[in-house]
């Protein structure tokens, strides 16, 4: 199958190189290989709230909620703690052989470059403002930006629907015992019913 779609999509590439003019297919291949190198993502922003947003602010949320902002120190303590808790089952001198390694490693190492630019980490505003929530969107890469006030309101209005009631108690348990026991009464074979039946907690 694998082989199949490699095949097609070679002739495909052929194809293409014939009829596209070399200047827009050299362009084609420029393109691709610079998505390749910076692994861009675009992020759509859709701003339903009173506040606007300056071009910094923009800037930094286009890369979105998943963009890891470089550390601007070595967190030296979490990482003495990290490994202290780590070896302190292991052999004596094996810790000490670990530690002398970390120490070494901590002694000279530096910090990543930046990867915002100044204006973009000075961009302070977008948490200090509490009259705004940024959101993901439920479908797409997007960004929703919408009042506090607003949100709240479609929360509350949510919520107060009828299909919603409050609970005393939490069904889970109910729920997956009854299951448990519909899946262990049917004829279907035991490595089946591990995969349906949720494991114990």
């Amino acid at each position: 199958m694998l082989d199949n779609v490699n095949k097609q999509l070679l002739d495909l590439h052929l194809q293409l190189s014939n009829t596209l003019h070399p200047t827009l297919w050299a362009a084609a291949e420029q393109l691709s290989e610079f998505r390749a190198k910076t692994d861009v993502t675009l992020i759509t922003m859709h701003n339903l709230s009173k506040h606007h947003l300056d071009e910094d602010a923009q800037s930094v949320l286009a890369k979105g909620f998943n963009y890891a902002v470089t550390l601007t120190r070595i967190p030296v303590k979490d990482i003495i703690c990290g490994v202290e808790s780590s070896i302190s089952r292991i052999d004596k001198n094996a810790a000490e052989e670990i530690r002398q390694d970390v120490s070494w490693v901590l002694r000279t190492v530096r910090p990543p470059k930046k990867n915002l630019t100044r204006k973009e980490q000075a961009v302070k505003s977008l948490r200090q403002n509490e009259s705004i929530i940024l959101l993901p969107a439920d479908k797409g890469n997007a960004i929703i930006e919408i009042d506090i006030k607003d949100y709240d309101a479609k929360r509350n209005s949510l919520l107060e629907d009828p299909a919603y009631q409050s609970m005393t108690t939490d069904p889970t348990t109910y729920l997956e015992k009854t299951t448990k026991t519909k899946v262990k009464n049917n004829p279907i074979d035991e490595e089946t019913q591990l995969q349906v039946i949720s494991r114990e907690k």
